[in-house]
């Protein structure tokens, strides 16, 4: 470690406290996932940062609305068509047809929109599915709620692993197997 603290105007290193008391130590590393959102801002949304600039706002919160539109948009059209497994297919085109904004979204620092996108357009399918195979058994809300969640989870994860794999795996494949499985145990856990 360095022994005192040594002034960088230039930005071009960062300085920290070294996990020994007195010393420092010094990072060169790229920030990049803001230059990321940056990139998406500036080459997606530049009709939404527009319209930031004329209303004085903060064009990041406006894209976030975006995402916050669409999901009350999902959830306006939770209806049983099409079924997961379609709307699913739709939305992993979606994605390698828009692979490089999907990749600076997902890497930049802001990907909280999108996991709370994910999360709420994936939850709104599940508890429909969990809804129509709960039909005639006696269970309660909360059951319904963590089958719900659990499906949720699974096809978040499974995401998340397609794009750090670069959308190389066989998603499609992965899901219509869990839809197996999911046909075949999710009466039964709920009769339980």
């Amino acid at each position: 470690g360095l022994d005192a603290f040594h002034a960088n105007p230039n930005g071009d290193l960062q300085m920290f406290c070294n996990n020994e008391p007195g010393l420092w130590h010094s990072l060169g590393c790229p920030l990049t996932s803001g230059g990321a959102y940056r990139w998406y801002r500036d080459e997606l949304c530049q009709h939404h940062a527009a319209a930031a600039k004329a209303t004085g706002r903060n064009v990041y919160d406006l894209m976030g609305e975006i995402l916050d539109d669409e999901m009350i948009r999902l959830e306006a059209d939770n209806t049983e068509t099409p079924n997961w497994i379609e709307a699913f297919k739709q939305a992993t085109e979606f994605a390698r047809q828009n692979k490089r904004a999907v990749y600076h979204l997902y890497k930049s620092v802001n990907h909280s929109y999108l996991e709370r996108y994910l999360y709420n357009a994936i939850y709104c399918k599940m508890e429909n599915l969990v809804n129509q195979r709960a039909r005639g058994i006696e269970c309660s809300q909360k059951e319904k709620r963590i089958m719900s969640e659990f499906y949720t989870f699974a096809l978040m994860g499974e995401i998340f692993h397609w794009l750090n794999t670069d959308m190389k795996t066989n998603i499609e494949e992965w899901v219509s197997e869990l839809d197996s499985l999911i046909n075949g145990i999710t009466t039964d856990i709920l009769k339980k």
